[in-house]
Order: C-alpha cells, then structure tokens, then sequence
C-alpha cells in the first residue's frame, strides 16, 4: 500500500488500528469516517469549494519539521482533519505558505507543503498538500 494510502487509513482508523476518531460502542460495528464538519470557531466558507477529496476528522499527534526555509527544530503538531492529499494540522505559530515540511506519523514520514495558515484567536492552522516523494534536495545524496 503507498505511504500516503497506508497514513490515510490509520488517521481515519480505516487500517483495523486504533485512531483517536470518536470512538464507536463495542456493539456496533465500526462505522467509515465521517466528512469534517463546519467548526463553530470558523468562519462559514461562501465561495466555491475547490476541494477535490472530502476530508475526514481526527485527532493525531504528530511531529513536524519546517525543512524550508529551514528552522532546524521538530514541533509537535495535532493532525485535525485528513484527506487522501492533504492535511489540516494545529501548530504552534504561524508557518508561511509555500514551506515545505516533514511529518513524523507514527513510524513513517511524509512531505508536504504548506498551503494556508491561519490564526483563529490565539491558535495557529496550516493545510499541507501531500507530496509524493521528498523535494530534489532532501533526498539523501542529491546534490544542493
């Protein structure tokens, strides 16, 4: 199963794992995720939605390290809603549009390049779109 796939089913407990969705009573049988509902905290969204894939609550830790512009430290970062390309993560403070980041999940990592960030009170959001593979200059033996 490719890693994008493999993460996706863990975060929406699609893999027969646990995941920290909401939990369902042992005499039901699981129930497929849910898409996100509208956040109280958010404003309604009245354009055009340009989201090709529904997203799907969670609540994941995870690790994050702003690779560029390099900042050097690992952040935990909570994983709030997930879709097939992309991710919506609550962080620390603001981190600009276009930074590419590495995300520790569980055992295995993904990149992904900041999109949006957005603050709503004194909490920090940024949406990443997945990438494939590693940018040209952090895979190991590439040249800078």
């Amino acid at each position: 199963m490719p890693l994008r796939s493999k993460i996706f089913a863990y975060l929406t407990g699609a893999s027969g794992k646990p995941s920290d969705t909401t939990p369902v009573p042992a005499a039901e049988p699981p129930k497929a995720p849910q898409p996100l509902p509208v956040l109280p905290e958010s404003a309604p969204y009245t354009g055009i939605e340009r989201r090709k894939e529904p997203r799907f609550v969670t609540c994941s830790e995870a690790r994050l390290q702003v690779m560029h512009p390099p900042l050097g430290e690992h952040l935990n970062v909570t994983v709030l809603d997930v879709s097939r390309s992309g991710m919506r993560l609550h962080v620390p403070f603001a981190i600009s549009p276009g930074s590419i980041v590495r995300l520790e999940i569980e055992n295995d990592v993904v990149w992904a390049e900041v999109r949006s960030s957005n603050q709503i009170g004194n909490r920090f959001y940024v949406g990443v779109q997945l990438r494939d593979q590693a940018p040209k200059p952090f895979v190991s033996g590439a040249a800078t």
